[in-house]
């Protein structure tokens, strides 16, 4: 199958403090491999529509030409079919902020929400720059920076089939998140997907974290973002 017709499937959970060990364990007796380490993840507003009909399009011309050569950056139909998209998140991924080691990740939705939604079309592409520079090219597409986000990550990989991928990460903000995420070959196989993983996660006698929750979490952090930032702070929204 084409990698620009997969999609990203997840649910996530909080995890009380009295929990860890038990989730890690549990964890750790299923998964096929386990990478410990910190990451750092930056979020970027997308420019609006009046400012450019192709946000994606400017984004694709900012890398390619330096970086990629003659090879674009983002899948073909995703550039050609942009306006599809309801919704579209931008970010960068690295373990720090000195390393030449950047994962620019773009992330789309026709019908929920790109940044946290459950079902989304997912992108990543490796960039041998560090993730200042970037960002240096994402602000030149007329991108603006939205929140900056840092994590302690144990990644888990489970091979059932098809293979979940679990993350139990400590967010500056949020605290111990138990994320599960498959990806799947197409759009019509994620309610399937979906079912799979809320099992998963009730096997552990962990509840998905609410949407709606979410979003509010999510926006209080992203205005607050540089009081947690590179800390171990963490607060509560219900």
């Amino acid at each position: 199958m084409s990698e620009s017709h997969l999609y990203e499937v997840e649910v996530k959970a909080l995890v009380p403090s009295s929990r860890i060990i038990d989730v890690h364990d549990e964890l750790a007796g299923e998964c096929e491999s386990l990478r410990v380490g910190n990451q750092i993840n930056w979020y970027y507003r997308v420019p609006t529509r009046s400012m450019s009909n192709k946000p994606l399009t400017a984004l694709d011309d900012a890398f390619w030409k330096p970086y990629m050569g003659t090879k674009r950056v983002l899948p073909l139909d995703m550039l050609n079919n942009q306006e599809v998209y309801n919704s579209i998140s931008v970010r960068l991924r690295a373990q720090d902020e000195t390393q030449k080691d950047t994962i620019l990740v773009v992330k789309a939705s026709q019908t929920g929400d790109a940044v946290n939604g459950g079902e989304r079309r997912e992108f990543e592409v490796n960039l041998p720059i560090t993730i200042g520079e970037a960002e240096e090219l994402l602000l030149s597409a007329g991108y603006g920076v939205s929140s900056k986000w840092s994590r302690r990550r144990r990644s888990y990989v489970i091979e059932n089939f098809p293979s979940i991928t679990a993350t139990l990460d400590y967010n500056a903000g949020y605290g111990w998140v138990l994320e599960l995420e498959t990806i799947v070959f197409a759009n019509e196989t994620t309610t399937e997907a979906r079912e799979m993983l809320l099992r998963s996660l009730n096997k552990m006698g962990l509840e998905e974290l609410p949407q709606p929750r979410l979003q509010r979490m999510f926006k209080h952090y992203e205005a607050h973002w540089q009081d947690y930032y590179g800390t171990e702070k963490t607060f509560v929204i219900e």
